[in-house]
């Protein structure tokens, strides 16, 4: 895939590789996700994790700490900051078996505030 997409003048590049351990995403749970709502970023993203509810305070919306498809070494983020690498992505990707796992707006129309552009899952279909 990297190679198709240099050949169409698109530099693929993961932002720290696709593996996250339990150790990692839980650092990144305790940095971007808060028990208080007063802390919250709008619009709310919820998750629950040990029974508790939490809130998203910053940054990108994390998974549970042991949920994350990175920790099963399933996901890459790649660097979209051009963005021909997301559209050649949009485009390719599920040729090659990648999948966003959250699109750009709800079923209602609505921005999708756990909509990660960067964000690609290798799902192997029949």
């Amino acid at each position: 895939m990297v190679r198709v997409a240099e050949q169409d003048g698109v530099q693929l590049r993961s932002l720290g590789g696709g593996y996250r351990d339990y150790a990692r995403q839980e650092a990144l749970w305790f940095d971007r996700m808060t028990r208080s709502r007063d802390e919250a970023k709008q619009p709310l993203v919820r998750r629950v994790w040990n029974g508790k509810l939490w809130f998203l305070k910053k940054g990108a919306p994390v998974a549970v700490p042991g949920t994350s498809n990175h920790g099963w070494g399933l996901s890459v983020d790649f660097d979209i900051s051009d963005p021909l690498v997301y559209a050649w992505l949009d485009k390719h990707g599920p040729s090659y078996g990648f999948y966003m796992e959250a699109k750009p707006t709800k079923a209602d129309g609505s921005k999708n505030p756990y909509f990660e552009p960067w964000h690609w899952t290798k799902v192997d279909l029949p």
